[in-house]
């Protein structure tokens, strides 16, 4: 755990005999812009690259498990690529998801604009638009979504929004110092 935390790495490699990449090990690394991933059967645990340089991510088909804030806090991310034969995961037009699209995993962080998320998202995930640059997020009409997960709009810069009458929970610092946001509507 946190074995490269806060060094001063650029780039990273992964080799093929690394099966486990353990909690922080590369947390808070903000001149690290890119990491290789190997093509054995890898698991990567929580926070791994949060709060990194990283400007864009591969993920390999082998690649089975992503913790909570691997990829989180990622202010120059500017999109996921994820290998088709991946039987965990996908990307949408650079936004990190589950394989079944119902979880929201990680947005880029690094894109300005606005998103609609898609009615199949029923979870945003921990942090999953934690540090973004995103003026606007709203839902598309018709979203069964549950779930604000931790954290999720945590130091983003959205100016309103607006909760949908699906949602259940809001779990904790959801929108914690979020200097900018002027109004939350619940349906």
């Amino acid at each position: 755990e946190g074995t490269f935390q806060k060094t001063k790495l650029t780039n990273v490699i992964i080799p093929e005999l690394v099966t486990l990449i353990d909690h922080n090990a590369f947390r808070d690394i903000e001149t690290l812009q890119q990491a290789e991933f190997n093509d054995q059967e890898l698991i990567i645990m929580s926070n791994v690259f949060y709060n990194t340089g990283l400007t864009s991510v591969n993920i390999p088909a082998n690649l089975k498990y992503i913790g909570e804030y691997a990829f989180v806090g990622l202010k120059n991310l500017k999109g996921f690529n994820v290998d088709v034969n991946n039987k965990y995961y996908k990307s949408v037009n650079g936004v990190l998801y589950s394989k079944d699209l119902r979880k929201l995993i990680a947005y880029p962080a690094g894109l300005e604009g606005t998103f609609i998320v898609p009615k199949h998202v029923e979870v945003l995930g921990f942090g999953a638009f934690e540090n973004s640059k995103l003026s606007s997020v709203t839902f598309e009409d018709g979203i069964n979504l549950l779930t604000l997960g931790y954290r999720a709009f945590y130091n983003a810069s959205i100016r309103s929004i607006s909760i949908p009458e699906s949602v259940v929970s809001i779990d904790y610092y959801a929108f914690a110092m979020n200097k900018y946001l002027e109004t939350v509507e619940f349906s």
